[in-house]
């Protein structure tokens, strides 16, 4: 009997002791179950999210995908298109500007041989002003100065000549 109540003392102690376990554990469990659905939840907000810039990307890349395949290739001819016009434009204005350089160059002529001819116009009116303010007698005696000096440089250049000789 003694053994009975030992066995029956340590059986309500075991009875107890796993009473308290089970009561601990349906704590823990409870505390887990909580962490666990607040996690589940954290990772649900997440998913979500991730699954919202995932179709907001998705589509993003339909747009590119698109652009590529039909916008795209007409973009680059016109930008080739476009490249070329310059190189035209760029040597058309080469050749505009070496033709205005020429068209420049031969007003600048033109204008100096109107300025020369200009220049003896003045210069012959101004002599035939001049001489026609003079006296008739200084005239005469210009005519006869230079008359003479044909005949000194006549006679002179045959002197030359004859002393060579």
């Amino acid at each position: 009997m003694q053994k009975y109540q030992k066995f029956k003392g340590v059986i309500s102690s075991l009875h107890r002791k796993s009473q308290v376990d089970r009561e601990e554990a349906g704590r823990s469990l409870s505390e887990l179950s909580e962490k666990l659905s607040l996690q589940t939840q954290k990772y649900e907000e997440k998913l979500s999210e991730l699954e919202r810039k995932y179709r907001i990307g998705s589509e993003q890349l339909n747009v590119l995908l698109q652009y590529k395949e039909k916008e795209y290739p007409l973009k680059v001819m016109k930008i080739a298109q476009l490249l070329e016009q310059i190189e035209q434009m760029a040597e058309k204005q080469k050749y505009d500007c070496e033709e205005f350089e020429m068209m420049v160059q031969e007003e600048r002529e033109k204008c100096q041989r109107q300025l020369e001819v200009t220049r003896e116009l003045v210069n012959t009116i101004a002599a035939q002003h001049s001489v026609s303010k003079m006296k008739r007698s200084v005239i005469e005696i210009a005519w006869h100065n230079k008359s003479m000096f044909k005949v000194i440089t006549r006679i002179l250049g045959t002197t030359c000549m004859l002393s060579r000789v």
